[in-house]
């Protein structure tokens, strides 16, 4: 089941493509700039005709295409695909207990606001990376590592047993 999962995942998300995309969508000016909520992925407006009867977020600003977890909907299955979407006083509260506790590097599991604000605010300080199921995060962080966990869990397990 997993394999079949990833595959999916894999077709769908190249993320050389994405990348270049995400770079591309980031010169244009903010009226020209789109999120398909139904596709899942940044558009021009150009291409808003092939998503006529979708849900479109129109003229993203460039804090927006930072952040994500301000754009995005949360995943709607809670058993298979759990986030923490903290607001920014938690965010900005287990960050600065992270900071004096002297964290150096933070994996990120299902919680991307923190690994956004790391990225935002602290990559002089903490590295971080994050691990989450939901696809969407590679279409607009397309420069930002983001891993499917399994598929890290398998790296790790063929290292350490081989």
């Amino acid at each position: 089941m997993w394999e079949l999962e990833n595959k999916k995942f894999a077709q769908r998300y190249v993320h050389q493509d994405l990348y270049i995309r995400f770079n591309k969508l980031k010169i244009e000016s903010v009226a020209k700039r789109s999120y398909c909520h139904n596709c899942e992925k940044l558009i021009f407006n150009s291409e808003k005709d092939k998503h006529m009867d979708h849900e479109i977020t129109e003229n993203l600003t460039d804090y927006q295409m930072h952040h994500p977890t301000e754009l995005l909907r949360p995943l709607e299955n809670t058993k298979k695909e759990a986030q923490y979407l903290f607001s920014k006083k938690s965010t900005e509260t287990i960050i600065n207990m992270l900071l004096k506790l002297g964290a150096k590097q933070i994996l990120c599991i299902g919680t991307p606001r923190i690994h956004e604000y790391i990225i935002e605010h602290y990559t002089d300080k903490i590295s971080s990376l994050l691990l989450d199921f939901d696809g969407r995060f590679v279409s607009i962080l397309a420069k930002i590592i983001t891993s499917i966990c399994n598929t890290l869990i398998i790296f790790i397990s063929i290292h350490i047993f081989y």
